[in-house]
């Protein structure tokens, strides 16, 4: 078993918790400050009555804080228009699942890059190590969900989370 996935109970989470003005957790409060020192638009857009998933809080959000990092990077590189990041968590097909979207009109990401995006190692960062997305999809998998990436180069990129919901939440 991989010291990353300490074997821990599965509680009840509430996605929206991650994001609304109160209840927001502590990592996504901070993002807030890496925002807005780089100038990123943030916007978040979530359906008002999300179903519940069943998980380990902890890494659900080091799964979206490493996707909502990897734009802020991204969007770095972006000096002739106005840097977006869109976050976007909506129930998905029939409700039985939740699907997030992390969307930056950054650079996109390359073909050579797109085909091995998910396998340890592969990074375009400067000082990247490449184990921020292969955490990301070990993290999605493991709580029965995917993880997909889909991009045009020099018009940004999207990755896309499912993660199924909560039976009768």
């Amino acid at each position: 078993m991989s010291l990353l996935f300490c074997p821990k109970p599965a509680t009840v989470i509430s996605l929206r918790q991650f994001f609304d003005g109160q209840q927001r957790e502590i990592g996504l409060f901070i993002l807030g400050g890496e925002l807005g020192r780089q100038n990123i638009e943030l916007k978040m857009e979530l359906t008002p009555d999300l179903p519940l998933v069943r998980g380990q809080r902890i890494q659900l959000q080091q799964l979206l804080l490493n996707l909502m990092l990897n734009a802020i990077d991204a969007l770095q590189a972006v000096t002739e228009h106005r840097r977006g990041l869109t976050v976007r968590v909506a129930s998905g097909k029939h409700g039985a699942a939740i699907v997030i979207h992390v969307i930056d009109n950054g650079p996109g990401i390359t073909e050579e890059i797109m085909n091995r995006l998910f396998a340890p190692f592969v990074t375009n960062k400067a000082n990247g190590i490449g184990l921020g997305l292969p955490l990301c999809r070990s993290i999605t998998e493991r709580h029965g969900g995917t993880i997909q990436a889909h991009s045009v180069p020099g018009q940004g990129a999207c990755f896309e989370v499912t993660l199924p919901v909560m039976e009768g939440g």
